[in-house]
């Protein structure tokens, strides 16, 4: 018999649990070489099975995960262990710790605040020594069974006192009432016993508690250097200043296309192969930023250029989504130009069809989070009040494989709680009238 290596699961929601679509999501997010084979253990028990041993450490290592934007929490085991006397009582999660006092922003005061949580399991200390963040990160083991920590007060000089605010990335449902990970707000006991009485402006927690991810690229300090440490006053150029110099751990920088592109090794997530997009920095994000889409059907056409080139000077979109483009990163690159967009990237062609563009003006600060042949999942203005999520969505068009789609927006929708515009063509009929031409199609088939 083969050897397997096992994670026991605990799904925290009152609903029964579908394991097809457990089965499809997980497949496409965790991508295991050798797949995996999921079983229904009852009482929302379920247990994955491996057969290779890095996909656990790697799974391990992506905590926390959620399904349905419920809690899941994870446990290794072996063969011969009894699943239903495991203890599901904590998960690692990223935390932010915000507000500082001048001064005291050092990882060994954040590990020692990071214990009133739980257990500091990991510091993302490369981002701290770049000085790029007004907080510092975390990773910490908590207990999910008590009340999640909002923040800590701090004891200072003269007799002052300070506040430290905890912000936990990836944060799935979160009961407002009594601030527990397991149930969500109507299955609160709490609000039970109370008959009614309480009222929303009564809760103690909310969605501040959730962080969102900062832009990788947008700094928030930045060092600028005096002309003594500047070796260029000296005829020295950057290259040479570079050589034999250390290169930071966990990035590589390839050029494509004239486009820089930097591959982030992203430990919160080491399993999605993320493709973060270096894009132009901007002022904060307007109310209203104007966006197109557009199904070409091939830019290989000069008169569908043409058409475009109309469109974006009538419309003066900031950001704009292509599909159906037919085309490579070289031939995409002329288009940008001719279009006048500063930013791009692509999802190219599968064979002679297919192909996604994302394209964008320098006054909008854009990173992609992640993509797969039929989508592309952006952020937009990252780590401001004003950040939201746009997503291009193009439909599976063979119907059946169409379920995989929607499992991917399934994914999608769970992975954070930003505003969220998504663009079609879902390749789906709403209504019987719809449909123009070939067979006629059921209601139940809408």
């Amino acid at each position: 018999m083969l050897e397997e290596y096992l994670i026991a699961t605990k799904f925290f929601t009152k609903r029964a649990l579908n394991m097809e679509a457990i089965a499809k999501t997980f497949k496409l997010i965790w991508r295991t070489r050798k797949g995996l084979e999921v079983r229904d253990m009852a009482n929302h028990l379920v247990l994955f099975a491996f057969k290779d041993e890095t996909n656990v450490a790697k799974v391990l290592m992506g905590e926390p995960w959620s399904f349905d934007k419920h809690l899941m929490a994870l446990q290794e085991t072996k063969r011969g262990e009894a699943i239903q006397s495991l203890e599901f009582d904590s998960a690692c999660f990223w935390v932010q710790i915000h507000d500082f006092p001048v001064g005291c922003m050092l990882v060994s005061t954040a590990k020692g605040i990071g214990s009133v949580i739980g257990t500091v399991v990991e510091s993302d200390e490369d981002e701290v020594n770049m000085g790029g963040f007004n907080y510092i990160l975390l990773r910490i083991k908590v207990d999910i069974l008590k009340p999640l920590c909002r923040g800590r007060k701090l004891s200072l000089s003269r007799g002052k006192e300070g506040w430290v605010r905890f912000k936990y990335e990836q944060l799935p449902i979160i009961c407002y009432w009594c601030g527990k990970l397991t149930h969500n707000d109507r299955d609160c006991p709490i609000r039970t016993l109370s008959n009614g009485i309480l009222k929303e402006g009564a809760q103690q927690f909310g969605s501040w508690l959730q962080a969102y991810t900062s832009n990788p690229f947008r700094k928030m300090v930045m060092k600028v250097e005096g002309l003594e440490d500047d070796t260029s006053w000296n005829g020295r150029s950057e290259h040479d200043h570079n050589e034999g110099g250390t290169k930071r751990e966990g990035t590589q920088r390839a050029d494509h296309g004239g486009l820089e592109l930097t591959r982030m090794a992203n430990r919160r997530q080491p399993l999605l192969d993320d493709v973060c997009l270096k894009a132009v920095d901007s002022d904060p994000l307007p109310k209203e930023t104007p966006c197109l889409q557009s199904i070409v059907m091939g830019l290989g056409n000069r008169q569908t250029v043409r058409e475009l080139v109309e469109i974006v000077q009538a419309e003066g979109p900031k950001i704009m989504f292509l599909s159906e483009t037919w085309s490579g990163r070289k031939h995409m690159e002329k288009v940008k130009r001719e279009l006048e967009f500063d930013g791009l990237f692509i999802v190219p062609r599968d064979g002679k069809g297919g192909g996604l563009a994302l394209l964008w003006k320098s006054e909008v600060a854009v990173w992609v989070d992640n993509f797969l042949k039929f989508h592309i999942d952006a952020i937009v203005n990252g780590g401001s009040k004003e950040a939201w999520r746009l997503t291009r969505f193009y439909g599976e068009p063979d119907r059946d494989r169409r379920e995989e789609g929607w499992n991917m927006m399934r994914m999608l929708s769970s992975r954070s709680d930003l505003p969220w515009c998504c663009f079609r063509d879902f390749n789906k009929l709403l209504k019987v009238e719809d449909k123009r031409g070939g067979a006629p199609r059921s209601q139940s088939q809408m």
